[in-house]
Parts: C-alpha cells; structure tokens; sequence
C-alpha cells in the first residue's frame, strides 16, 4: 500500500473520483466505529480493576510528557504558536485507535478503553489549564 501511494505521488496520478469518493467515505467511519467499541467494551468491573493503572497512565500523558517537554521546548528556544501547538500535539488524550490496536495485537482491550475515556475528559481540563498557563506566562 505504501509502494502504491509513493508511486501515484511520484507520477502525479489521481483515484478515478468515484473511487476517491468511497475511499473518504469508508475512512470517515474508521472513528466512530473505534468509539463504538471503545464503549461497548467499558465495564465498571474492568473500571475499577484498572482505576490506578489507568489514572496513574492518563496523568503521565497529561500533564508529566506535556509539562516536561514543553519546557524542553521553551528552553530550545521554541516561542509563540509553536510552543502552544507542541503543547497541543503532547497534552492530546488517548487515541481511539489504541483500543483497536490492543485488541487486534490480544493486549489488555478494556484497559485501552478505560484510558481512552478517562484521558478524554481529563484532557478538559488540562488542556484548558495548560493553554491558559502558557498565556499567562507569556510563552503563547
């Protein structure tokens, strides 16, 4: 797949546009199908099975990665919307495809699902948070 898409970029060819058209259309369900298992799989059992692992995990991609290497960057000299953007690009929760990712590879699925929704609405708030600290300080 990747050898077929450097050719067409290399030659400059295009997808007939029917074929462009159901290729968008079958990728625009990928996410919402990733969601609707991630939902079908939460329990409160498995919630409160892996509550310390999953907050202990959310808070480490929330706020330590964000928190250390924003700095990092600050210090490197990266100013202004870069800064905020790298912020953003660190500070996102976790993705749904990890969900699919732990079941298709035989990992902990309801695990994944647990970061998933708890990373998500953490990242409310430390997004919130962070981009507001940035500001504050000047550094956005």
């Amino acid at each position: 797949g990747v050898c077929l898409g450097l050719a067409f970029a290399y030659f400059h060819w295009t997808l007939p546009l029917w074929m462009g058209k159901t290729a968008d259309l079958v990728g625009s369900t990928s996410l919402p199908l990733a969601l609707l298992g991630v939902g079908a799989s939460l329990s409160l059992a498995s919630i409160k099975a892996s509550s310390l692992v999953t907050l202990n995990a959310s808070l480490t991609k929330l706020l330590i990665v964000p928190l250390v290497f924003t700095a990092l960057g600050y210090v490197v000299g990266i100013r202004d919307m870069s800064l905020g953007i790298l912020f953003l690009y660190l500070a996102t929760p976790t993705a749904a495809v990890s969900f699919i990712r732990a079941r298709e590879s035989g990992a902990d699925e309801k695990l994944a699902a647990n970061m998933v929704v708890l990373s998500t609405a953490l990242s409310i708030v430390t997004i919130t948070g962070g981009l507001y600290v940035l500001g504050v300080l000047g550094a956005v």
